[in-house]
């Protein structure tokens, strides 16, 4: 089921790593954080349901992460002055990987305690996983506040 998504992250993050060198990274980041909160809302939907229905909302994710990963990191480049950029790189590769690791922890935490409710947060959702549904829309609401901040970026802040 997940294997979509390694294909699309796999043959797409090259094409978009040199994309991002021609178009405002912002664009790039937009278009990823739009692709990735409708394929977290489509997968809380269809949570539990069959593998191919699953493997396309594994596929639109990492479709998602390709178009934001190296975006996301021009964008910290571009934000620093020159003196600062190797710094500033370490600092959010770090910042990166502890997200990384405490929204596993979280999303572990939260399908701990949502495990066994008869109930989906998803008021639409009508499958036998309503725990994974709650999940997945959670990370489409924290998708949408990275899409809220991505919009306040402003291209002076970036020295493109």
């Amino acid at each position: 089921m997940l294997l979509s998504g390694g294909v699309a992250v796999a043959i797409l993050s090259p094409i978009v790593g040199r994309l991002s060198d021609k178009v405002h990274p912002k664009i790039l980041l937009l278009v990823g954080l739009i692709i990735m909160g409708l394929s977290s809302l489509y997968m809380s939907f269809v949570a539990g349901a069959s593998p191919v229905l699953l493997s396309i909302g594994s596929l639109g994710i990492g479709i998602a992460f390709a178009f934001i990963n190296s975006p996301v990191n021009n964008v910290a480049v571009l934000a620093l002055p020159k003196e600062q950029v190797g710094v500033g790189t370490g600092l959010f590769q770090g910042a990166m990987y502890l997200g990384a690791g405490t929204g596993a922890s979280l999303i572990g935490d939260l399908l701990s305690m949502r495990h066994g409710v008869k109930a989906s947060f998803n008021p639409f959702y009508t499958l036998n996983a309503p725990h994974y549904s709650d999940i997945f829309l959670t990370i489409t609401c924290i998708v949408l506040v990275a899409l809220i901040v991505t919009l306040n970026i402003s291209s002076r802040d970036l020295k493109q």
